[in-house]
């Protein structure tokens, strides 16, 4: 098993990141809206976070303001104010992440739904530098 891990790693390593598939669809959009082109790979939450930091952006969990909710939920709370939320926030669901500003409306989303009613795993406040 290890020999195997071992060879796919170096396999990134060695293909074009821009030509590979170690970018998510979503993970891309939500990045480049906030200006941050300049990155390899990006699947994961804790990818996105350290690239954010990186590129001198602020982040901050707010996982705890907001509890166990939905996107929908989380919108209502914005509206209402009970959320302190920097700039904007990155809202991480199932196998997706989407980009909300302080007002509770979608800046990047590209899986949008009607009525969203996709549980929340981890939020980020973020504010520029």
């Amino acid at each position: 098993m290890k020999a195997q891990r071992h060879e796919r790693a170096s396999k990134i390593e060695k293909e074009d990141p821009r030509q590979n598939g170690y970018r998510t669809k979503c993970t891309t959009a939500v990045l480049k809206r906030l200006g941050v082109t300049n990155f390899k790979y990006c699947q994961t939450q804790s990818d996105v976070v350290s690239i954010l930091r990186r590129h001198d952006w602020s982040v901050r969990s707010r996982r705890s303001q907001v509890g166990k909710i939905s996107v929908g939920s989380l919108r209502k709370k914005l509206r209402t104010g009970r959320v302190d939320a920097g700039e904007w926030l990155v809202v991480f669901v199932d196998q997706h992440v989407l980009l909300i500003d302080r007002a509770g409306r979608t800046v990047v989303d590209t899986d949008p739904r009607q009525r969203d009613r996709r549980k929340i795993r981890a939020i980020y406040a973020i504010w520029d530098r």
